[in-house]
């Protein structure tokens, strides 16, 4: 997994103190699933926002989770809040790549 050097985390654009909500969407405990279970804690760790929700839903136990909210392919994880919205399919095992989606980081 590619780390990106903690030099600036939680980005202080406009709504960097608003908590944020993420769902990720993994099925079952498979290798892929487990890898963007761990980028994702790690987001939230080092770059989210207090009081930031990161949810866990299970497609094979929430089955009807998918077709609801439209996912795409798994693992995906949503940012729900704060908009926009944004979608990311995989494991999200490149973090500077992430954070440059979810606009925590700063194009180079």
């Amino acid at each position: 997994m590619t780390r990106p050097q903690p030099s600036e985390p939680r980005n202080q654009g406009d709504s960097s103190n608003e908590p944020w909500h993420l769902k990720l969407y993994i099925a079952g405990w498979t290798p892929s699933s487990v890898e963007a279970l761990r980028s994702v804690k790690f987001l939230e760790a080092e770059y989210l926002p207090a009081g930031s929700i990161v949810e866990v839903i299970d497609l094979l136990e929430h089955p009807e989770a998918g077709a609801r909210d439209n996912v795409l392919g798994i693992p995906m994880m949503v940012k729900v809040s704060p908009q926009p919205m944004r979608r990311i399919v995989g494991t999200l095992n490149d973090i500077e790549k992430t954070l440059k989606i979810l606009g925590l980081q700063q194009a180079a």
